[in-house]
């Protein structure tokens, strides 16, 4: 128990002294800092987001206008169809029969719904949505890297935003990106569970991680993954006593209820859906090499992002105080593999856990290369290390993604003012107020 004292009282003072270490005015000191790697993620978050600004549409994927109008569903249904929902859903799916909102959990939808009720029915605002959740994504990453690499690791956090995978999928009306961003927040506040020790009775980041888990699952259910992640590790670092506390229980309890009547409700109403998990003998057998998502990461991640982050992988299994990490987010991904290969229903979506994972390393292996001997002359200038290969991995993935990967939807507004014409009072959701043919 004192051994575990001490490794929380060291990692803290090295926390400290990295701080006062980074107070200097020196550009080195500037690039640890908080307010500047924000901005910088920031900046790299403006970059999808400047890709997609053109799209007026939110069609390049079957389920984008789906899960947009399954929003709006919920919307008319709060204002309008309380008394009777049942009922009027069954009108509202006659009028607009794309609509399902027994498919996917709703969690999202209600969210998307708010945001209709306040800045109106459009595709831009349900796409920033699925960008704000992206920036969320970031902060994690940012947040990770900074406190459990090195204060100047949090200057790589952007790569995640421009992975190939978050820079497509961010874009697109769907539950994945969302429900990822909420997965990582799950575990960055259980691994801070895992820097405390075991008897600790303050278990408020537990509690937080219980509800982010909840909330993704209540978004997605392949993000489900993210449970027996956070079993393996709480298996792996054999922590039980947190189960022991009456608050931590009460969480647990809420979750499992209310995900259980989610779900349970989910099926009585879609039972078809279900079958995409089904598990048969050969997916199963198929789990020692699952090779479509092998193929998929790839894509995910750029194919110069795997040198390097296996790089990083080696250095950071080398030094211990890493190495424990490593293994987590290691074993995290074989889990994942086996889980997702298992099920009948296959994405590279379903994958982009890889995103975050990869930056991890790619941020260990750039801040190791700046603390090799060979800069160790050069210590003021091991800043620009890391600052390189952020640069470095934003063009090679701007590059790989514009032109292929990013899918533009143009020239829906003139479809709309179409609409407008030949139906009138018919709302059409694309830009930013509800448009209706009286309106105009």
């Amino acid at each position: 128990m004192s051994a575990v004292t001490n490794m929380y009282r060291d990692y803290s003072r090295r926390i400290k002294e990295e701080q006062v270490s980074s107070e200097g005015k020196s550009f080195g000191g500037m690039s640890q800092r908080t307010w500047v790697q924000f901005a910088v993620l920031i900046s790299c978050w403006a970059i999808p987001v400047w890709f997609h600004w053109g799209n007026d549409g939110i069609w390049f994927q079957g389920d984008s206008p789906r899960h947009a109008l399954n929003a709006l569903f919920f919307l008319d249904l709060v204002k309008e169809g309380l008394s009777d929902p049942v009922e009027y859903a069954r009108h509202y799916y006659t009028r607009y029969p794309a609509i399902t909102p027994q498919r996917y959990p709703p969690f999202f939808y209600c969210l998307l719904a708010g945001g209709f009720a306040v800045f109106g029915v459009g595709g831009f605002v349900a796409k920033f949505f699925v960008h704000g959740f992206a920036l969320l994504l970031g902060v994690y990453t940012l947040l990770g890297l900074r406190r459990w690499i090195s204060l100047e690791a949090g200057i790589m956090a952007g790569l995640v935003l421009l992975m190939p995978g978050v820079m497509r999928w961010s874009g697109a009306v769907m539950l994945n990106v969302p429900a990822l961003a909420l997965g990582v927040a799950c575990l960055f506040h259980l691994r801070c569970v895992l820097d405390q020790p075991d008897n600790r009775n303050d278990y408020k980041h537990f509690c937080v991680a219980l509800v982010f888990a909840a909330l993704s699952i209540a978004i997605h259910p392949t993000v489900g993954v993210v449970i027996p992640i956070a079993g393996l590790w709480l298996l792996l670092d054999r922590r039980w006593r947190c189960f022991l506390n009456v608050r931590v229980l009460a969480v647990v309890v809420l979750c499992l209820v209310v995900c259980g009547l989610l779900y349970w409700l989910l099926f009585r109403l879609g039972a078809s859906q279900f079958s995409q998990a089904e598990v048969s003998k050969k997916q199963v057998a198929s789990v020692l090499w699952p090779e479509f998502y092998f193929r998929s990461v790839p894509s995910l991640i750029g194919w110069w992002s795997l040198p390097v982050a296996f790089v990083g992988l080696a250095w950071s299994l080398m030094i211990k105080r890493f190495r424990k990490d490593s293994i987590r987010i290691v074993c995290a991904a074989l889990l994942t593999f086996a889980l997702l290969q298992s099920i009948w229903a296959k994405d590279e979506r379903y994958m982009l856990w890889a995103c975050p994972a990869a930056t991890w390393f790619i941020a260990h292996a750039f801040v190791a290369t700046a603390r090799t001997k060979t800069f160790d002359r050069y210590k003021q200038m091991s800043w620009v290390i890391p600052v390189l290969g952020l640069l470095a991995f934003s063009i090679y993935f701007v590059v790989i993604t514009k032109e292929t990967l990013i899918k533009t939807v143009n020239g829906f507004a003139e479809v709309a003012e179409h609409i407008i014409r030949i139906a009138p009072g018919e709302p059409v959701p694309v830009s930013y107020t509800h448009l209706r043919a009286h309106e105009t």
